[in-house]
């Protein structure tokens, strides 16, 4: 029988309660992408984590849209053991980042005109 749910802890991917290192988040985002991409619904566990800054989630989650539409990632990535108090942290990522990525282009001409004044 194929699976068609994947549970990942990242706390046992990154072998630390603290998501503060982008090389970590991407670990997390390539195991993300490939379940993704096979169409695989993913559940993040953050039991026993810390510490989630929003660098960590960007690397893990954010790039997810750059690849896939919202109503994708929602659709397959849910999350559980989530600290309440870093759900602003999440929520910011995943509202934030597909902006982002509709808009890269523009924004990162913006910033590199910014930059040169």
């Amino acid at each position: 029988m194929k699976q068609d749910h994947i549970l990942i802890h990242v706390r046992t991917v990154i072998n630390s309660p603290f998501c503060i290192d982008a090389a970590d988040g991407q670990k997390i985002y390539e195991l993300l992408h490939k379940a993704l991409s096979e169409k695989k619904h993913v559940t993040l566990s953050f039991k026993g984590i810390d510490l989630l800054i929003t660098a960590f989630l960007n690397t893990a989650v954010g790039q997810l849209f750059k690849d896939f539409t919202e109503e994708q990632v929602h659709s397959y990535l849910s999350k559980t053991d989530l600290n309440a108090g870093f759900e602003p942290v999440w929520d910011k990522v995943v509202k934030g980042a597909p902006v982002y990525y509709a808009h890269q282009d523009k924004i990162e001409s913006d910033i590199k005109e910014i930059m040169e004044d």
